[in-house]
């Protein structure tokens, strides 16, 4: 529907926000992600604009990408590739493991990380792996403490939960 909504976005944008798209600006809070690494993606993954809408008085084009193109699988594992925060790897961990790829996802701790930290982000890791439910996390993280966090023993205290 042509006109502008509040002199600042046409009708038009207000409909494409509406179905989960919007400018590159707004994809670092969406995506938990920088803006530097999504441009990297936009760039090397050629990842197209979805629509482009007139914005403010002056009729700026403003570029539009669907949040849906940046959660593919190709995406999610150069993100994941291109991170260099313990913590944001983690997330993004979190976050592919509700769309399956976490164990396409092969990241590894560096040395100087604490045996707690490391701890911490191996279960995670099998967490997200496995499909484990937070609601299990937290009984899981109280039995493993103090156990040796191989796999297979895991699996196994993961299996007598359920």
């Amino acid at each position: 529907m042509a006109g502008y909504h509040n002199y600042s976005m046409s009708n038009n944008a207000v409909t494409a926000y509406d179905s989960g798209e919007c400018p590159i600006s707004k994809l670092p809070d969406a995506l938990g992600v920088s803006m530097n690494l999504i441009k990297r993606a936009i760039a090397e993954l050629n990842i197209r604009r979805s629509s482009y809408h007139h914005t403010s008085k002056f009729y700026n084009a403003t570029d539009f990408y669907r949040i849906e193109d940046f959660e593919t699988e190709e995406v999610q594992l150069f993100f994941a590739r291109n991170l260099k925060s313990i913590a944001k790897k983690q997330e993004l961990l979190k976050r592919c493991a509700r769309i399956r790829l976490a164990s396409k996802l092969k990241f590894e701790m560096p040395a100087r990380l604490s045996a707690r930290k490391f701890r911490s982000a191996r279960m995670a890791e099998l967490f997200a792996r496995h499909g484990v439910g937070s609601k299990m996390q937290s009984r899981a993280f109280q039995i493993l403490k103090g156990q040796e966090l191989s796999e297979s023993n895991f699996l196994k205290i993961v299996d007598e939960l359920r």
